[in-house]
This record gives structure tokens, C-alpha cells and sequence, in this order.
């Protein structure tokens, strides 16, 4: 099945029997859902002029079916947009991971922007990130860590506060 670059396939709980190219939308579920492409996957980035394939994933909660996965079967190829949104009423939380897109084959490339480890975004302070897996277990998944504004923010205080009692201090000795 190709995907024009103004295309959508979307699909709850859904499954795509073959092979699937991508130049337009893929959205699991309609609202947060799960598709199966019983296949390969291959995602386009087209030329300047036209959208690029893009997966478009919502979060809603940790658990199966609270977020959209894009289930495939067999190898995927990315170089294709990732666009993630938490659905209205949610919010992330510390150590959470979302596994997006189980592959049961191979998996080559990376969404556009995005390498091993980068920031998808920070949503309420908090920042989610990417991996790709590995060869050993091959697939995407998103995750969260603290944000260590935190811990900055208190170091900073301890800083200022030291060096005002050292400044009182020297202020204070005799010459």
C-alpha cells in the first residue's frame, strides 16, 4: 500500500496485511489507538515542496492502549517525521516509557531531527526522548527523565547563600 504525500491511514486495533510506503500521515487509532502493519514500513521524506511521512503519536497514559503504537511485523526503513502530542488532561510523568513502534524485523534510520537520545520535546517541564533500540530488540520508544532544573536551581541557592556568609565574614574581621 503507498501512502500519497496527502494521504492518511489511520486505524484502531486494526490491520494492514502487506507491505506499506509512506509519504502522507500514519495515525494510530483515531484518538489513541493501535495499528498493525502485517508487513514492512517505509517512511519518506519527499522533496522540500511536498509533506514528508509522517507518524503521528498520542500519549495518554502508560499502559497498553493508553498510547498509539504503530505495531510492524516486519522491517522498517524511517526518514520520516515524528509528531507527538499528549492527549489534553495528561501529563508526563518521571521514568516513563512509551514503546511507539515494535518492530519484529529489521530497523534502518531515524526520524528526521531526531538521533538516539534526542529531545522529542518538553512538555510541562518535563523532556521526552527517543531511542531506536538496538539490533537486539529493534524499535521505537519514547521516554522521560527528571528535569534537572531542580537540582540547578538548589546548587545555585547553596552557591549564593556561601558566598554572602563568606562575604560577611571578611566584612567583619579586624584590621
Amino acid at each position: 500500500m503507498a501512502i500519497t504525500a496527502h494521504g492518511t491511514l489511520t486505524g484502531d486495533r486494526g490491520t494492514v496485511e502487506g507491505d506499506v510506503t509512506s509519504r502522507g500521515l500514519v495515525s494510530p487509532g483515531q484518538g489513541l489507538g493501535i495499528l498493525t502493519i502485517d508487513g514492512n514500513y517505509t517512511q519518506e521524506l519527499v522533496v522540500s515542496w511536498e509533506p514528508a511521512g509522517t507518524l503521528a503519536i498520542e500519549l495518554g497514559g502508560v499502559a497498553a492502549g493508553q498510547f498509539d503504537q504503530l505495531v510492524v511485523t516486519g522491517d522498517v526503513s524511517l526518514d520520516g517525521l515524528l509528531d507527538v502530542q499528549l492527549v489534553p488532561g495528561f501529563q508526563l510523568g518521571l521514568n516513563q516509557r512509551f514503546d511507539i513502534l515494535p518492530v519484529g524485523g529489521s530497523l534502518e534510520g531515524t526520524f528526521y531531527g531526531l538521533a538516539e537520545g534526542d529531545p522529542v520535546g518538553t512538555f510541562d517541564g518535563v523532556d521526552l526522548f527517543i531511542t531506536y533500540g538496538g539490533p537486539a530488540a529493534p524499535g521505537v520508544a519514547l521516554y522521560t527523565v527528571p528535569e534537572p532544573t531542580s537540582f540547578v536551581l538548589m546548587f545555585t541557592a547553596l552557591a549564593l547563600f556561601a558566598g554572602c556568609v563568606r562575604r560577611y565574614r571578611f566584612s567583619r574581621r579586624d584590621p
